[in-house]
């Protein structure tokens, strides 16, 4: 009987090496066949030790491990001119107000799922959406979005808070 040979340890290591591999990667460097390594990749991704781009390379999304999420802008290339716009824009903005954007950005927005992130904002019963930039820290955001809406901060003196 064959020697069973689990690969989830080095295939686990090469994505956390390279960062953005797809299985013909993997197989490059271990040999074997991109539907194994397909299924290894799988599992990984299921145990929460990989994650797993919406963006395709070719057919197959990006594996990569946490902490490696800088390394999504790298796939840019890999989107179509639509979403490309989509992408350099909110890179270059932050945070966009999902109904200020004409129709076919704000479908753009929806499907860049690896680099916009939906926010929704409830003012005054009103629900808005707005896209933020996957890297942006939700603290910027919120100051962004406070200034799109143009909520301005209650400024604290001698211990109490005041409105400008």
């Amino acid at each position: 009987m064959p020697e069973k040979i689990d690969l989830q340890p080095k295939v686990l290591e090469i994505v956390r090496q390279k960062g953005m591999v797809i299985p013909r990667d993997i197989v490059r460097v271990l040999g074997g066949d991109t539907f194994i390594i397909g299924a290894v990749l799988t599992q990984l991704r299921e145990a929460g030790q990989i994650k797993v781009s919406n963006t395709k390379i070719g057919g197959s999304p990006a594996y990569y491990a946490s902490g490696q999420e800088f390394r999504l802008q790298g796939l840019d290339k890999y989107l179509n001119e639509k979403d490309k716009k989509a992408y350099d824009l909110l890179r270059h903005h932050k945070v966009l107000r999902d109904v200020d954007q004409t129709p076919l950005m704000r479908v753009a927005l929806r499907q860049i799922k690896d680099f916009a992130k939906p926010l929704e904002v409830n003012l005054k019963g009103q629900k808005d959406i707005f896209w933020k930039w996957y890297m942006t820290l939700n603290t910027e955001a919120e100051v962004l979005i406070k200034k799109t809406l143009n909520i301005q901060e209650p400024k604290k003196t001698d211990g109490k808070e005041e409105k400008e």
